[in-house]
């Protein structure tokens, strides 16, 4: 039986700056996660944000992996209008 599961996603953005907007952005989210199914943490390693997370199932993974996905579209999109 498996009793967690982790993925990372690695971004590495144009600058060190522009990784700091994306930090300060999903800080807060991966702090007040909505279960706890699932802990996402984020760190920035110069140009670099690496997301962590540490899933109870793959269902909740996908999902959560899903949600930051979108949400880095969302915060690029905004930062290159």
């Amino acid at each position: 039986m498996i009793d967690t599961i982790t993925s990372s996603i690695i971004f590495d953005l144009k600058n060190e700056k522009q990784a700091k907007i994306f930090l300060e952005s999903l800080e807060l989210e991966a702090k007040n996660s909505p279960t706890d199914r699932v802990k996402v943490d984020i760190i920035q390693d110069n140009t670099k944000i690496i997301t962590n997370f540490i899933a109870k199932d793959f269902v909740i993974l996908r999902a959560a992996m899903n949600s930051y996905l979108k949400w880095f579209k969302l915060i690029n999109e905004s930062i290159n209008l």
